[in-house]
């Protein structure tokens, strides 16, 4: 009786959890770290209300992991740009099929460019990323595959060293 209650518990936390993945493909300049601070710009999202709001959120959780490692004292030299094409899925086929059906999905370009006098418009770095949501708790919170995807660019900007 109780492997068959562990068993119940286990795939109710399986159900409850979320499951998203990203996958980055980086390509930096290897130079000593040049840049102090940063603003991030949309470079061309898709636009509508729904979008804007997921444009908003990504900035905003990018902002937030990176200020954790970047100094924002600094005068602002460097634009990240980024571009993202969003489509939510659908969650009950999430809840209900699972195994990828309905699932949620961001692309995300982003661009480190530099601003300084001398060398405006020259890309420090370059990153592509895909995150997906293939099941969750009542089909899951299609916002998470943008977090996910923000925090993981935040962390590859960082080992990236382009900042002081």
């Amino acid at each position: 009786m109780s492997k068959l209650k562990i068993l119940f518990i286990t795939l109710g936390i399986l159900a409850m959890t979320a499951c998203t993945s990203t996958r980055t493909l980086v390509q930096a300049d290897n130079a000593a770290p040049t840049q102090y601070n940063y603003q991030i710009v949309d470079e061309g999202s898709q636009q509508n209300p729904e979008l804007n709001a997921i444009n908003t959120y990504f900035e905003r959780v990018l902002d937030n992991q990176l200020r954790r490692h970047i100094n924002q004292d600094q005068p602002v030299d460097t634009e990240i740009k980024y571009k993202i094409i969003y489509n939510k899925g659908n969650r009950a086929l999430r809840y209900f099929v699972g195994f990828g059906a309905g699932k949620a999905r961001a692309d995300i370009k982003v661009k480190v460019i530099s601003t300084k006098a001398g060398e405006k418009g020259k890309v420090l770095a370059t990153f592509t990323t895909q995150a997906t949501l293939s099941i969750g708790a009542f089909g899951g919170n299609p916002k998470n595959v943008v977090k996910n995807a923000a925090r993981d660019i935040a962390a590859k900007i960082v080992l990236a060293d382009i900042f002081h």
